[in-house]
C-alpha cells in the first residue's frame, strides 16, 4: 500500500512538470533526471520498475519521455 501511495505522488509531481513543460514549449519535451544510486533504486521501486534494470529507464506521461539516469561514478 505505501508503494501504491509514493507512486501515484511521485506520478503526480512528474504530472505537473510535463504539464507546466508542455505548455512552455510545442515542441516534443523529453525531460532527463540524473540521480544517484540510491534513489535511482528507491525510484525503480516506487514506480515498479523490472529490478533487472541497470543504469536508465524511461516513462512516458502524457507523450513526454521521462528518462532516469544513474549519475556518472555515484
Amino acid at each position: 500500500m505505501e508503494t501504491n501511495s509514493k507512486n501515484s505522488g511521485l506520478l503526480t509531481q512528474l504530472a505537473m512538470i510535463v504539464d507546466g513543460a508542455q505548455q512552455t514549449h510545442r515542441g516534443r519535451v523529453t525531460i532527463i533526471f540524473e540521480v544517484d544510486k540510491t534513489e535511482f533504486e528507491e525510484i525503480k521501486k516506487v514506480m515498479q520498475i523490472n529490478p533487472e534494470v541497470e543504469d536508465k529507464f524511461k516513462i512516458d506521461i502524457s507523450g513526454t519521455e521521462i528518462i532516469y539516469l544513474i549519475q556518472n561514478g555515484k
